[in-house]
């Protein structure tokens, strides 16, 4: 297009324009393909590009990593949100998404090796995929695009537009000189076809500027003659910025130029001066003026160029700002000059002119260099900044390395505490004479079988999951003898556990171990008459009732009972106390029974805390009684028994079963009605004391351990004090 042959002013706004939309034209014959996640949908878009008639192509996979909002718990089956997380398992939880993501572009990759189709793959990370797509468009000036017309997992029979929201937003915000073709299901659907530097021009001259005059008749004539011209052309053009200059400067091949430049480098710029000088003794047509001025700046183009396109990727801010400047400096010469047409015909205007484009060709060279030394030092700093990226780098991986070594050491170091406390556990259990004397009697199995009366039924008073229980006459003393049944899987445990427990301990309100038959595994306690607690209380047929003074008084004697344990050393934690194991005796004392799954606590099992002594076992309980920290957790401790206290306690106050006692007395007191939960066959309650126990149990019913009291010190001292004002 030549400017002074169909009026400058008029084309030259124009296009100014059109130029930020041109800047990013891509002419590689690369189709890039947007593949997801779905490696079967990825892999047809694939097979389709590959198969369309356009010869030898060459396959760019893009994809768009999004990051998972949460982060999944690994056994739990449970998610965080991800910006709840943890630096380290955060940045492990990326990383695997990237690995997975490299497979399957990987696997891509595969597919056109497959097909004999050179291929790379490109991705960005993005907070969504539309968005991340229309950036990698951007970025790498995409010039021919394949993607899907509906979103993951939709199915349609037939369809004849794009459907989905993602489609439709790359349509319409990706660059307009990227043709997007949308497919599915092995159909085209829809093409947005790019935008073309000869349509844009033809579109942008076609209409005259309302702040200029129209063009002529011949005018017109020449532009379309022109824009045929620039349609051959543009397949040569070898950057934005050449194409730029030269849809801005292009001259028909038969006019006059000045003499040719003939060193493209940075030392013959300021030599050009004389070759513009000479432009001053001649009497140029305004159209030689326009060549040489285009010769010029396509001259500071290669200068600018030469040596510094292996920076041009990471410095595209510096080229567009130096095109901005050529270009604008470019449109006021060509108003100049289009002027001057009209005035050709006086030498002194002429000369002016030709002066005034020296000084502004002057300006431009002093730009460029100031740009290029800007580059330079950009390039510089740039460098310098790559450099200490990659101490970081060998940092973070040094630092990596020694974390994963501390980490092996604490395993082993944490092996090597496991295996110390089993012994010392087991060297506490071997010398159990240091806990006191014994108080422990043998019997044998002819002895036995005389007590029951060779296992007569009818003196059978119980029976469990672990043996039966027999009424029995030893020594001239009324016992009940408990026989482990010989198949029980934790039978021996228990046998064992009860034994080197119950023959070293003593309380009132302890049931007494009187011996024990090795063969078979027999335990032989004192006669408890009066059945269980949970005989008393849930029983359908029991034909006697507690008084509420009794069941005060039950509690107080099952505390003491259980903080007796607890403050033995090793503590002893019953693990499984409920009304089963209460038995009362002749006067309705308390005798806690049943130590087949207690544990004993050495001083170096503690919890992370460091204040509470834990151990780690699996769950073994009753239902409705047991700890939910040592259901969930396995951790058992002495705050364990707390919990089935305070449940133990609220059935004495109500009289109902332990399953949803706790909220259920939560209800009725939020709601104001204790009194229609108290348990009416214990007589009249007063109020004030029942409130106070209510509560105390609510507090040892706490779902965490370190929210219940101790027995000894708290709850001990308020059901003292109830005690003493019950007699």
């Amino acid at each position: 297009m030549t400017l002074p042959e169909f009026g400058v002013p008029a084309v030259m706004p124009s296009f100014r324009r059109v130029a930020p939309e041109l800047v990013t034209l891509d002419f590689e014959d690369v189709i890039y393909v947007a593949a997801g996640k779905d490696v079967k949908e990825g892999k047809a878009k694939l097979v389709w590009t590959v198969h369309q008639p356009r010869g030898n192509v060459k396959i760019c996979i893009i994809h768009v990593l999004v990051p998972s909002k949460t982060i999944p718990m690994g056994g739990l089956g449970a998610e965080i949100p991800a910006n709840s997380a943890n630096e380290i398992l955060l940045r492990e939880h990326r990383e695997n998404e990237r690995i997975n993501m490299h497979k399957i572009l990987d696997t891509y990759l595969h597919v056109c090796e497959e097909m004999g189709v050179p291929a790379e793959k490109k991705y960005i990370e993005s907070d969504s995929v539309h968005e991340g797509i229309v950036e990698l468009i951007r970025l790498h000036r995409i010039g021919k695009l394949v993607m899907g017309a509906v979103a993951d997992g939709c199915c349609f029979k037939k369809m004849t537009e794009i459907k989905s929201r993602k489609a439709i937003f790359v349509r319409d915000k990706a660059h307009v000189s990227c043709q997007i073709r949308f497919i599915y299901n092995g159909h085209l659907i829809h093409t947005r076809e790019a935008q073309t530097v000869e349509a844009i021009v033809e579109v942008r001259t076609d209409a005259p500027s309302p702040t200029t005059p129209a063009l002529g008749a011949g005018e017109s004539v020449f532009l379309k003659s022109r824009s045929a011209t620039l349609r051959s052309d543009t397949a040569k053009l070898s950057n934005p910025f050449q194409d730029l200059m030269r849809r801005a400067f292009s001259l028909n091949a038969d006019r006059r130029a000045l003499r040719p430049i003939a060193s493209p480098s940075p030392a013959s710029i300021p030599s050009d001066q004389s070759n513009a000088e000479g432009m001053l003794e001649r009497q140029d047509t305004p159209q030689e003026l326009a060549t040489s001025l285009s010769h010029h700046l396509q001259l500071i183009w290669s200068v600018y160029h030469t040596g510094h396109s292996s920076f041009s990727n990471t410095l595209d801010l510096d080229e567009n700002g130096m095109q901005e400047v050529l270009e604008e400096g470019v449109m006021a010469r060509a108003e100049e000059v289009g002027i001057i047409e009209g005035g050709q015909n006086d030498p002194r205007k002429l000369e002016e002119e030709l002066e005034k484009l020296q000084d502004h060709l002057n300006k431009v060279i002093e730009e460029l260099r100031s740009a290029l030394e800007g580059k330079l030092q950009l390039e510089s700093q740039f460098a310098e900044a790559h450099e200490s990226r990659k101490e970081l780098e060998l940092k973070i991986i040094a630092a990596n390395e020694k974390l994963q070594i501390f980490r092996q050491e604490r395993e082993l170091l944490q092996i090597e505490l496991n295996d110390a406390l089993q012994k010392a556990e087991e060297m506490s259990r071997r010398k159990g004479d240091s806990w006191g004397t014994k108080y422990f009697s043998e019997f044998s199995m002819t002895e036995i079988k005389e007590a029951v009366q060779n296992f007569d039924p009818a003196l059978k008073i119980g029976e469990g999951g672990c043996g039966s229980v027999y009424r029995g006459f030893l020594r001239h003393t009324s016992v009940a003898i408990k026989i482990i049944k010989f198949n029980s899987m934790h039978g021996s445990q228990e046998f064992q556990q009860e034994v080197d427990v119950l023959s070293k301990v003593r309380h009132p309100n302890l049931i007494t171990l009187i011996g024990a038959c090795p063969e078979p595994r027999t335990l032989v306690y004192e006669y408890i008459p009066n059945g269980s607690l949970e005989d008393w209380l849930h029983s359908s047929n029991r034909a006697k009732q507690l008084p509420w003074q009794a069941r005060v008084r039950i509690a107080t004697e099952l505390c003491s009972a259980l903080a007796f344990l607890h403050s033995w050393k090793p503590s002893i934690v019953h693990g499984d106390v409920k009304p089963g194991n209460i038995l009362l005796d002749a006067h309705l004392m308390t005798k806690l029974s049943d130590f087949g799954i207690c544990r004993l606590l050495s001083g170096g099992e503690r919890s992370s805390n460091n204040t509470t002594v834990v151990h780690l076992t699996n769950p073994k309980g009753t239902r409705g009684y047991m700890d939910p920290e040592f259901l969930i957790e396995g951790k058992l401790t002495i705050k364990s028994d707390v919990y089935s206290f305070g449940i133990i306690l609220l059935e004495l106050l109500t009289g109902r079963p332990a399953l949803g006692i706790a909220n259920a007395v939560r209800k009725a007191i939020s709601a104001g009605t204790l009194k229609t939960i108290l348990d009416p066959s214990a007589g009249e309650w007063p109020y004030m004391l029942a409130k106070e126990l209510v509560h105390l149990a609510l507090r040892c019913c706490q779902m965490s351990t370190r929210n219940r009291p101790d027995l000894r010190s708290d709850v001990w001292t308020v059901l003292q004090s109830i005690g003493a004002s019950c007699q």
